[in-house]
Formats: structure tokens, sequence, C-alpha cells
């Protein structure tokens, strides 16, 4: 199997899309972990935020560039954010073994 079988969106081997086995986990996952993760989670988007903060300015203007790589890089964005869906996935079932 290749490794892009893990990003088609029906039918792959998870059985659905990786954001519906995330939303899977969330809610029958242990509990501790899965707010353990978005945690992580949100340390990790507060760490992004403050750096691109630091290095593009106020957030109205960093809010704007990435809105506009939104509509430059829509396939490069649905690649990592099913690749994110995976990997917060596997953290939540690796830790729940």
């Amino acid at each position: 199997m290749s490794y892009e079988a893990l990003f088609e969106e029906e039918g792959n081997i998870f059985g659905g899309t990786p954001s519906g086995k995330f939303f899977d986990i969330m809610r029958v996952g242990n509990q501790n972990l899965v707010e353990d993760e978005i945690t992580n989670i949100m340390q990790r988007l507060a760490a992004m935020e403050i750096l691109l903060t630091e290095t593009f300015g106020e957030c109205d203007e960093w809010e704007d560039k990435m809105i506009l790589n939104d509509y430059d890089r829509k396939d490069e964005l649905a690649s990592k954010t099913k690749s994110l869906f995976i990997e917060h996935t596997g953290n939540i079932v690796t830790r729940n073994e």
C-alpha cells in the first residue's frame, strides 16, 4: 500500500476520511488523552501565532497573508491538514494502547 492511500477521501484503509477518524477518536477515546492532545494542539497553535506575529507583525497582517496563500495553495493546505489529522489521531491511539 502506498502512502497516498492514507489521503484518499473514502474507502481508504481507515474506512473513512482522516478528519472523520480524528473526530471518532475524539468522541470515543480516553478523555484524558483526548484533552492532552487538544492541549498540545492549542499550545502548538499558540506558538505558531507568536512566531507569525514576530515575523510578520500584528495578527491582521499575517492573517491577510494566510488567506491569500489559502487560495494559491489549496492542494498543499488540504494535504497538510489531512496529514495533521492522521498525526494527532495516531498520537491519541498509540497512547491509548
